[in-house]
């Protein structure tokens, strides 16, 4: 006897939503959805309760770029750091606004 081992078929969000969208066709039923697909009726409800929450989503916009964690991180590393910079030259530039506006309201001699 031959065991031929199976491996399971991952779906991408998008393809679980063309599938959960021919459910609503006329004439189609999960049932025969799910085994056109060779899925379980059962996970085909899953998938459309979950698309009508909103949680069955592609994960990011057309055009958008992925990203590895570990440069995300420093992105955000970065950010903090910049923020921080930009904290002290705001800091710095009211303390020489008001040194501008305390000189120019009184008159130096250099005399």
């Amino acid at each position: 006897m031959v065991v031929v081992r199976e491996t399971r078929k991952r779906w991408t969000a998008e393809q679980k939503l063309s599938i959960i969208r021919l459910t609503y066709l006329d004439g189609n039923t999960m049932s025969s959805v799910a085994r056109q697909y060779g899925i379980s009726p059962v996970m085909l409800f899953a998938w459309r309760s979950k698309a009508k929450k909103g949680l069955l989503t592609s994960g990011h916009s057309a055009g958008e770029k992925t990203v590895p964690a570990s440069q995300y991180a420093q992105a955000l590393d970065k950010i903090q750091r910049l923020q921080k910079l930009l904290g002290r030259a705001v800091s710095d530039n009211e303390l020489l606004k008001e040194a501008v506006e305390m000189m120019s309201g009184e008159k130096f001699n250099t005399r």
